[in-house]
């Protein structure tokens, strides 16, 4: 879960419908993790693309979706 845009609701009805799932949710809070320090959008989606099954973003703009998604290796 990556929120450029933080949701107490969003986080904690994914993370519980993940563990209801048999999964485990990742959060990743832009303002601490290396995005916010400036590396690039798509280096973090090809990376994260490798390691996770499924991917959501609650971010600001669309067009932030559609970089990840371009980068990543879900398409």
């Amino acid at each position: 879960m990556i929120f450029e845009k933080p949701s107490t609701e969003t986080r904690v009805s994914f993370e519980v419908g993940m563990w209801q799932l048999g999964g485990y949710a990742l959060y990743l809070e832009l303002e601490i993790s290396n995005w916010a320090e400036g590396e690039t959008d798509w280096r973090h989606s090809q990376v994260l693309s490798r390691y996770v099954t499924e991917s959501l973003a609650r971010v600001f703009a669309h067009q932030t979706i559609l970089d990840l998604v371009k980068h990543s290796r879900y398409r």
